[in-house]
């Protein structure tokens, strides 16, 4: 493992847990903090420094451009997610724009079913993409790394993804918008984070769900991490509140099963076993060193500029996390989605289905698979 991630890693603290229902987290501190300074993307867009926009008049689902005009170095984190133009989108990694330049970053659709101009520019969103499908995206992106060197997403499993994440939580969007699910679920997930707060000097959270680790985000500065905390802490309670959505539909009143006890060694020894992890690093896109992580249970990821971890990711899987994501590799993705420019069609194998029929099919054949079964 790369040096400058170990120091970081060891530097970090642990306080008291704090737990809500089937989440509980940890707040995250830095022993030694680094001098290297930045703004987050919502500093960046209200203060009007940061114009994203789509690559062209036409647009390009995979990519936008991000036009840095201040002074100040910009991150933004995997799955943060930019609302408006044609379509609402997800980074596909964490990067760090430098001073005064325009970048082309890869990014993911999570509104399947517009693709029409409600404005020029994007805005910042309150969101980061929810918890289950960030660690199938990030499995999905090491594996095109690894591969092709590409910093793109499987587009039909994100997509697939959200519809499940509306399913489970019984949200119907006219757009099939991620954004909708968490705006139908926001005065939950309010209830949710206000048991949580913000505590001074904090970079970032460690989190568990339902007992089990799930994993944490963590960024060098705690001056940008306020900008982050609610955003980070909506993406894990929002996988907090579909666990227990599901559980209540499934077992009813017997849903309150007894969770392991949740502890700061516990937490500890996710740290370490990180560092025995598989590295492979890349060029990030941006400034910096994208390095990615992974053994049978971790996977994650680390933005290094300047010998200081910007932002690192690191998420527990299991045997149900990633569902079929080798079924379709990028050069896949490639030749079967490409986006009608005037009616938001979508080429799928050869074949133009629209949002509504797409829909349409996925229901006729869950219906299918329920009569055979039956």
């Amino acid at each position: 493992m790369n040096k400058n991630i170990i120091e970081f890693i060891d530097a970090i603290k642990f306080k008291n847990v704090r737990e809500f229902n089937s989440i509980a987290v940890l707040p995250m501190f830095l022993e030694k903090q680094s001098g290297l300074l930045y703004v987050t993307l919502d500093e960046a867009i209200s203060s009007g420094w940061l114009k994203i926009t789509e690559v062209d008049e036409h647009g390009h689902v995979p990519e936008l451009i991000a036009r840095n005009i201040s002074d100040n170095l910009i991150l933004i984190i995997d799955g943060e997610e930019v609302i408006g133009a044609k379509q609402n989108r997800i980074l596909n990694t964490t990067v760090l724009i430098d001073k005064k330049s325009e970048l082309k970053i890869p990014v993911s659709c999570v509104e399947q079913g517009r693709w029409n101009y409600v404005s020029k520019e994007f805005t910042s969103s309150e969101n980061v993409l929810n918890y289950k499908t960030r660690v199938v995206h990030s499995a999905i992106l090491k594996e095109n790394l690894k591969k092709d060197r590409i910093y793109y997403s499987d587009q039909g499993q994100i997509w697939d993804e959200v519809d499940l994440l509306s399913k489970d939580l019984k949200v119907k969007s006219n757009t099939g918008a991620m954004k909708d699910v968490y705006k139908t679920y926001d005065q939950k997930l309010n209830e949710y984070i206000n048991n949580f707060p913000l505590e001074e000097e904090q970079c970032g959270i460690f989190v568990f769900l339902d007992g089990k680790v799930a994993g944490f985000d963590l960024v060098s500065r705690p001056q940008a991490y306020k900008y982050l905390h609610k955003k980070i802490l909506r993406s894990y309670c929002m996988e907090a509140i579909r666990l227990d959505s599901v559980r209540k539909e499934e077992m009813g009143s017997n849903s309150n099963q007894k969770q392991p006890v949740v502890s700061i060694d516990r937490a500890k020894y996710f740290i370490e076993e990180i560092k025995q992890c598989n590295e492979n690093h890349f060029k990030a896109i941006g400034l910096g060193e994208d390095y990615r992580y992974e053994s049978k249970y971790i996977i994650g990821s680390a933005l290094v500029y300047e010998k200081t971890p910007v932002h690192m990711s690191f998420f527990k899987l299991d045997d149900n996390t990633i569902r079929d994501n080798k079924k379709r590799n990028m050069r896949e993705f490639i030749d079967d989605v490409i986006i009608n420019n005037n009616y938001g069609d979508v080429f799928i194998n050869g074949n133009m289905t629209s949002y509504t029929q797409r829909k349409k099919n996925k229901s006729k054949n869950r219906n299918q698979d329920s009569n055979r079964n039956q």
